[in-house]
């Protein structure tokens, strides 16, 4: 007999990605190398000992993935937030990484990443409701 269940169960949620992990192995040679280790990398902006803004992300599947971009609002416009994003940019070619992916909401920093040179591969409407989502990267090979 056949059972669908919900909740939530460390074990069997490491079951199931354990599973994933080794179809993905079988089926994808970098993969056996890398597996889905990930590498924490992020970068900082102060001013003198204040920290005015940065940069969070991490490297997996040869791309940098930026969750999280902010520059504290008196210091916009004044280029830090690009500089940041040469920073990530110079690191991911230094790493030999493919590109920097990120996801930004329609109220947040589409024109400024659009003017940096990422482009939306994808977007979801109302996620959360009433906004859209853009899916950006940028390849750096």
């Amino acid at each position: 007999m056949i059972n669908f269940i919900s909740g939530n169960n460390k074990f069997l949620d490491e079951q199931i990605a354990n599973k994933l992990r080794m179809f993905n192995k079988e089926k994808k040679e970098w993969f056996k190398k890398q597996g889905n280790k990930s590498k924490q990398q992020s970068f900082y902006v102060f001013d003198g000992d204040f920290l005015i803004g940065g940069a969070v992300g991490f490297v997996r599947y040869n791309w940098y993935f930026l969750d999280f971009l902010f520059v504290m609002e008196k210091y916009r416009k004044q280029k830090f937030g690009t500089k940041l994003l040469h920073q990530i940019e110079d690191f991911a070619k230094k790493e030999k990484l493919t590109g920097v992916r990120m996801e930004t909401w329609d109220f947040q920093a589409l024109g400024f990443y659009k003017a940096n040179g990422y482009e939306i591969f994808g977007e979801i409407k109302n996620c959360p409701p009433g906004t859209i989502e853009y899916h950006l990267k940028k390849d750096l090979k």
